[in-house]
C-alpha cells in the first residue's frame, strides 16, 4: 500500500513539474512607454530593450496614456541605429513555436513613403537565426513607395519581394498592426492585421530555413534606399508574446488585437493561402 501511494504521489510531482516547465516557456514582452523621461531614449523601463538615437519617449502623441515613442527619420538616412528599436526574446522561439507581435503606428504629415530606386521600408520585423547563430533572415511588415502593407519572403532569397496586401498605412491616425508567426520549413503561417482586420495569410512560404533555426528578437525599421526627407513617426503600445491570446478575429484566428478590446467585422482582402 506505501508503495502505491510513493507511487502516486510520484507521478503527481512529475505531472505537476511538467505542466509547471510547459507553462514557463510561454512569455509576453510588453513596452508602453509610460515611464520614461520625455526627451530621453526610450530604451529600458516601459521602452525599447535598444533604441535608436533618435528615438525617443514623447509626449506629444500616445495612442493611450499620456506617452509614445517618438521617432524622427533624417533625410538621406536609413534609420538604423537612430529611427529604429529592438526587443529579444527571453527564450528560444523554434519549429512548432507561435508568436504574437502588436504595435500602433502613428505616420505624421507630412510623411513621404517614397525612396530612391522604388524601394521598400522596413517596419516591423521578427529576426531567424540558424542554430550557430548565423543571420537567416527576417519575417517582415512592409511598406512600398504607395503606403501598401506588404510582407517578403527574405528567409527564402537575398532579393526582396514584395506581396501587397491592397491595405495602406494611415497617414495622421494611430493604427493597430499586428503580425502572426506560426515557425515552420514545412507548414509555415504569417498573418498580418490592420485594426484587428486580417489583411494577409500566407502558407507559401517558409517561416524557418530549417527545421533547427530559431527567431531571437523583434526589430524596427529601416528604410531602403534612404528616407525621402526629415519626417515624425510615433509608435506605442508593443506586445510580443508566445502566450496564445483569448481574443480571435472575424476568421477565428487567435489574436491580440486592439487596445480597446474591439475587433471589427471583415473579411480578408488579399489570402495568399496555396
Amino acid at each position: 500500500m506505501k508503495n502505491k501511494v510513493f507511487s502516486a504521489i510520484m507521478v503527481f510531482v512529475v505531472l505537476c513539474s511538467f505542466i509547471v516547465a510547459s507553462q514557463a516557456y510561454a512569455w509576453t514582452i510588453s513596452a508602453d512607454f509610460e515611464k520614461g523621461t520625455a526627451g530621453t531614449k526610450a530604451q529600458g523601463l516601459s521602452g525599447f530593450e535598444w533604441a535608436g538615437s533618435t528615438t525617443m519617449f514623447s509626449k506629444e502623441n500616445a495612442e493611450s496614456g499620456s506617452q509614445s515613442a517618438k521617432l524622427s527619420w533624417q533625410q538621406g538616412t536609413s534609420g538604423y541605429a537612430t529611427a529604429n528599436g529592438e526587443f529579444y526574446y527571453p527564450t528560444v522561439v523554434g519549429k512548432g513555436s507561435e508568436l504574437w507581435i502588436r504595435a500602433y503606428y502613428y505616420f505624421k504629415s507630412p510623411w513621404s513613403w517614397s525612396t530612391p530606386g522604388g524601394s521598400v521600408i522596413k517596419i516591423l520585423r521578427s529576426a531567424v537565426k540558424t542554430s550557430g547563430g548565423a543571420n537567416a533572415g527576417m519575417l517582415s511588415v512592409f511598406s512600398n513607395t504607395r503606403g501598401q502593407i506588404t510582407l517578403s519572403d527574405e528567409l527564402l532569397t537575398t532579393n526582396i519581394t514584395e506581396f501587397p496586401t491592397g491595405t495602406y498605412f494611415d497617414i495622421d491616425k494611430w493604427q493597430c498592426i499586428e503580425m502572426y508567426i506560426y515557425f515552420s520549413d514545412t507548414n509555415p503561417i504569417f498573418r498580418i492585421w490592420k485594426n484587428g482586420v486580417l489583411v494577409v495569410e500566407d502558407r507559401t512560404k517558409r517561416t524557418l530555413r530549417s527545421s533547427t533555426d530559431v527567431a531571437h528578437m523583434t526589430t524596427m525599421h529601416y528604410w531602403n534606399g534612404m528616407a525621402p526627407q526629415n519626417q515624425t513617426e510615433y509608435v506605442d503600445n508593443f506586445i510580443i508574446t508566445t502566450d496564445r491570446p483569448a481574443k480571435r478575429d472575424a476568421n477565428g484566428n487567435y489574436m491580440i488585437g486592439p487596445v480597446d478590446g474591439t475587433v471589427a467585422p471583415g473579411t480578408p482582402q488579399a489570402l495568399m493561402v496555396r
